[in-house]
């Protein structure tokens, strides 16, 4: 929080407090955002808190904010995503069409995403991961499918990987369901 957040969070409490001595009985609620803010603050602290935090604590006041420290409490921003993120999102895969032997087109459905129409390209995996369709551990140099990079804006699931073995299941299943017409 910087100086000038500071002073509008202490006027607004000001505020409060001198609505509350004129009877105004919804003027001493403390703000339910700064609360959470608080909270938030206290949880992400560099120092450990007690666990005993009472709600009087939470009530907010003037007090001194000190920059945010990582200390592995908080989860660290990161500019990407790792491939175990896809498979812990619950993805939802499907198999649209193959547009040749190293290309396919696949709906993709996350809680971070969704592409209607995603272009998959056939590579050699750079790093060790986990497929974002069944699972399987894949390791460094495996044959895998990953999304198509040379766009405009990288695709939030660029380090999503499905494994040779994984798009084969989905093609067999994609044929068996056109034969009996589903």
């Amino acid at each position: 929080m910087n100086t000038d957040e500071g002073l509008r969070t202490r006027s607004r409490n000001r505020n409060a407090n001198a609505g509350a001595a004129a009877g105004n009985k919804h003027a001493a609620r403390p703000d339910p955002w700064e609360q959470t803010l608080l909270l938030l603050d206290r949880l992400c602290a560099a120092e450990p808190h007690p666990q005993n935090t009472t709600p009087a604590e939470l009530i907010p006041g003037p007090r001194i904010a000190e920059p945010h420290r990582y200390d592995g409490r908080c989860r660290k921003l990161r500019p990407g995503r790792d491939a175990t993120d896809a498979v812990s999102s619950a993805a939802g895969v499907t198999l649209l069409d193959r547009l040749s032997p190293r290309t396919v087109a696949l709906r993709w459905c996350s809680a971070s995403c969704h592409y209607g129409y995603q272009i998959w390209v056939c590579a050699k995996a750079r790093r060790a991961g986990v497929c974002a369709v069944i699972g399987k551990a894949i390791r460094r140099g495996d044959i895998i499918y990953r999304p198509y990079t040379r766009t405009p804006v990288f695709p939030v699931n660029v380090n999503a990987m499905i494994h040779l073995a994984a798009l084969a299941l989905m093609e067999v299943q994609k044929t068996d369901s056109a034969r009996h017409g589903r």
